[in-house]
């Protein structure tokens, strides 16, 4: 699968992988909003999970509580770092 130039190349949070977002639907009209190829979650929502992941990380630092952070390698799989 080869990315066109508005093509981008993100984690989605749905798949759980890294993923093509592009903006072509299936009859190859472009111009509708940036969704997964594999599922077709929006880019939007991707966005507005990493929000809420960030909101939660400064909220738990500011109370004291122990979080754990999760790092996305390049190989798509899940590393575990406590903070």
């Amino acid at each position: 699968m080869q990315a066109s130039t508005d093509s981008k190349i993100l984690f989605c949070y749905n798949c759980e992988t890294k993923t093509i977002f592009h903006h072509q639907d299936l009859q190859r009209h472009s111009y509708v909003e940036s969704h997964c190829a594999n599922c077709g979650w929006l880019e939007w929502q991707n966005r507005a999970v990493e929000r809420e992941k960030d909101k939660w990380i400064i909220y738990n630092k500011e109370q004291g509580i122990g979080i754990e952070i999760v790092d996305i390698p390049e190989t798509g799989e899940w590393e575990r770092k406590s903070v």
